[in-house]
């Protein structure tokens, strides 16, 4: 493979502090408009989801109920924005054998007499039984304003007796986030697309990176909302998906972002220096670390070689990166940190090092499986590592006819690798093909 001029790849990141004089950004305030799925014109579109425990109880407060509920009704609360919202499954019929009703208090009231009633067509196989809702809207409080917002429903149950009531520890609820904000911006005469994702489905947009806790080793996975950003004329998709920080670098302009949804902004305002540098020695797609003492994450929309970030104590968590191949075609890996990648703490006079990318190692884990037809099983998991222990997440074709070999299941990525397991003898007893997932 080659490098490509713009965005390129990434095969590793020095960090130097220098002081950033003579470059200053006035204040943006983006202007944010809400969007739903069903505007979307393209097939991207923010998600995010948000579950909650259902109970046969209503929960504790006042809330007035229709006088029609039947069948066993199940009860739960869904946090939106600056209010707890009731939710109901009940039976249009006593004799239904299935929930079939959905009541949700959208407007925050709690009352639900005011509010649509939602019917849905239940599924079953064998044993399990689902519903889906496709649209449900309602409206979110946020600093005593009310915001529109739409979403689906999901329900899933298992009961082990179908003539029974079921049992509550086998039921999934979640609602899918059907909204996202959007927004356009110049800066030094270029073009950027914004959005914003309700990755935790609570109607607020503004939730910031949180790792999830207890975790020692594998990828960094984050709690809170999603910022998808690109430049004039990139065709924004999953890959873009970045989590919500504090800071925003394009270029040569280091930001502090905050959200203002109420407001319909999201607005940047310049960060005085002096500020350390990131320098990689290729031109990168877009890059975010994060400081793990205060989970203040930067991120990063390159110029060239360099980018400025506030001094401290960085960890990786994600990167992409733009590729072609001896043919010409176009190739973009994403990955993401891990929870024990290394820690570079960027200062005024002091460079450091931060490892990523290649070369990059596969690393298969052997999991016992149990036992069948009377023969001990075993799973195994293929990842691929950077030099940074980051873990490629997606590798996928993005134009262009590759002569590498690609999957049958998916003609953007490679075929999937193969394995073959020898015993001391050094004869084959198992071969197969991994799958992506």
């Amino acid at each position: 493979m080659k490098p490509r001029g713009s965005p390129g790849r990434m095969l590793g990141v020095a960090v130097l502090c220098v002081l950033c004089a003579g470059v200053t950004a006035s204040a943006l305030d983006v202007e944010i408009a809400y969007r739903t799925r069903s505007d979307s014109q393209q097939g991207f579109f923010p998600y995010g989801h948000q579950s909650t425990q259902l109970s046969y109880d209503p929960p504790k407060g006042e809330w007035k109920l229709p006088d029609t509920l039947t069948g066993k009704p199940l009860y739960g609360t869904i946090e939106f924005g600056d209010r707890a919202h009731l939710l109901v499954f009940d039976r249009e019929n006593e004799s239904d054998d299935f929930y079939n009703r959905f009541r949700f208090d959208g407007n925050g009231n709690r009352d639900l007499t005011d509010d649509p009633v939602h019917t849905a067509e239940s599924g079953q196989s064998d044993r399990r039984r689902f519903l889906s809702i496709e649209r449900v809207a309602a409206t979110v409080m946020l600093q005593g304003k009310e915001l529109p917002y739409l979403f689906g429903v999901q329900f899933h149950a298992y009961n082990q007796n179908a003539d029974s009531e079921l049992d509550l520890r086998y039921v999934n609820f979640y609602i899918s986030s059907h909204s996202a904000y959007r927004g356009t911006f110049t800066l030094d005469g270029a073009a950027y697309d914004v959005w914003l994702g309700d990755g935790n489905a609570n109607g607020r947009f503004d939730d910031a990176f949180k790792p999830l806790p207890n975790r020692t080793e594998g990828p960094i996975y984050a709690v809170g909302d999603a910022l998808f950003l690109g430049r004039a004329g990139e065709a924004i998709g999953y890959s873009h998906s970045q989590s919500l920080g504090r800071y925003l670098v394009i270029g040569k302009h280091v930001f502090e972002s905050e959200v203002d949804i109420p407001g319909g902004v999201m607005r940047l305002t310049p960060v005085d220096g002096p500020h350390a540098t990131l320098s990689f020695p290729a031109e990168l797609a877009s890059l975010q670390v994060y400081q793990p003492d205060t989970n203040a994450v930067v991120t990063i929309l390159p110029d060239g070689k360099s980018a400025p970030v506030p001094p401290g104590k960085y960890r990786l968590l994600r990167y992409r990166l733009q590729r072609e191949d001896a043919g010409d075609a176009l190739w973009e890996v994403v990955s993401a940190g891990s929870v024990d990648g290394p820690l570079v703490q960027a200062v005024a006079g002091k460079p450091g090092t931060l490892p990523l990318g290649e070369p990059f190692a596969p690393k298969v884990t052997v999991q016992y499986h149990g036992v069948r037809n009377n023969k001990p099983q075993a799973r195994l998991d293929l990842s691929i590592k950077g030099s940074g222990n980051e873990i490629v997440s997606d590798l996928r074709l993005v134009n262009g006819k590759s002569k590498v070999r690609l999957s049958s299941n998916d003609s953007n990525r490679p075929a999937e690798p193969t394995y073959r397991i020898v015993n001391t003898e050094g004869e084959v007893v198992a071969s197969g093909r991994f799958e992506y997932g």
